[in-house]
């Protein structure tokens, strides 16, 4: 009787001791998530006025799922900590101003020295919320003439300076 109230106190303890460290993680990887989206959501209202419409953080992940490109957490993780140290403060915390003149300078260096690290992750986080939301609806009716469904055949179609640039997303269906 006494070795299995021995036991039972062992397995209390080591569940004791235990609990305070998934519980740690847990709540340090649920913040990280979080921080992760609300970045994603910084960079890309910065980079593309509008942007947040099409949900980018939520699209982003489905792009990480399927590896467009070599995308990774960790290739977020690198822009984020490249912004933050970029110039010395938290990218997330700076007005959406200041963050517009730091995302431009940091694209500027970027684009200047293709060849560091930091440079080819932003540039494929880049690419990627660009894609995004110039082949969402949104992006693509508000930005480009479009068309869900292809019309009829013009051969001549006359262009002003006003006429923006055609799009309609059958493009994609030749992809799948």
């Amino acid at each position: 009787m006494q070795n299995a109230k021995l036991l039972q106190r062992r397995t209390l303890v080591k569940l004791l001791a235990a609990l305070p460290l998934v519980v740690s993680m847990d709540t340090f990887s649920v913040v990280e998530k979080n921080e992760n989206d609300a970045f994603i959501c910084c960079v890309a209202e910065a980079l593309i006025p509008g942007a947040l419409k099409i949900q980018p953080s939520k699209l982003l992940k489905d792009l990480v799922k399927v590896g467009w490109l070599g995308l990774t957490e960790n290739s977020i993780a690198v822009v984020k900590h490249s912004l933050d140290s970029f110039k010395g403060n938290k990218y997330s915390e700076l007005t959406l101003a200041q963050q517009r003149a730091v995302l431009s300078e940091f694209d500027e260096c970027c684009y200047n020295s293709p060849d560091k690290l930091e440079s080819q992750h932003w540039l494929l986080l880049k690419n990627g919320l660009l894609s995004l939301y110039f082949s969402s609806e949104i992006g693509a009716s508000g930005t480009l003439s479009y068309h869900p469904v292809p019309g009829q055949w013009r051969p001549d179609i006359s262009i002003a300076e006003a006429t923006p640039a055609m799009y309609n997303d059958w493009l994609a269906v030749w992809f799948t």
